[in-house]
């Protein structure tokens, strides 16, 4: 229940983003051409298939890390909207000139979590656990995906990642 008011929410504010951008959009085409944040991928899509519904605009969407999204923009010089899981991505954005900070809006936040295989056969119950002798770690690309760069963040934040990092077998370039 919580995740569809979580959803009827994020539906309603980017109605409006979309609809404002589109009504702005000088393109005079009824396609915005979208990129968006891989990590949220399933909520975005059901958003998308809703705003399609409601207003007829088609939405182009490309789904990627935070990074890979951001140079796509900057060498096709396109694009209508761009959401990416981290603000830090959206500063860059700012500073490069693709996006301006007066047409920003926080729509949502990602929540870092620890996910562990069925069972957790390793007994990872707590951040201080993937320093453990054996535990393999697969964690974002910190170059290309906010939550990598979060990931490595936290552990440092935490005094973790000397411990921790050479257990990390796995950096991905796009999640999902």
């Amino acid at each position: 229940m919580k995740s569809k008011i979580i959803i009827l929410i994020l539906v309603i504010i980017l109605l409006s983003i979309f609809v404002s951008v589109s009504y702005y959009s000088n393109r005079g085409s009824k396609v915005l051409k979208v990129f968006l944040g891989a990590a949220a991928e399933k909520p975005w899509e059901e958003i998308i298939d809703e705003f399609e519904k409601r207003t007829g605009i088609k939405v182009d969407v490309v789904f990627g890390g935070s990074g890979t999204l951001l140079s796509q923009i900057e060498i096709s010089k396109m694009g209508d909207i761009y959401a990416p899981g981290s603000p830090d991505y959206m500063v860059r954005a700012i500073e490069k000139g693709i996006v301006n900070s007066k047409d920003i809006h926080i729509v949502a936040y990602m929540i870092p979590a620890i996910i562990v295989p069925k069972g957790n056969p390793k007994n990872i119950t707590k951040l201080e656990d993937l320093a453990k002798l054996g535990v393999r770690i697969g964690i974002g690309d910190p170059e290309t995906v906010c939550v990598g760069e979060y990931a490595i963040e936290l552990l440092k934040y935490n005094g973790l990642y000397d411990d921790v990092v050479n257990n990390i077998v796995v950096l991905c370039r796009e999640l999902f």
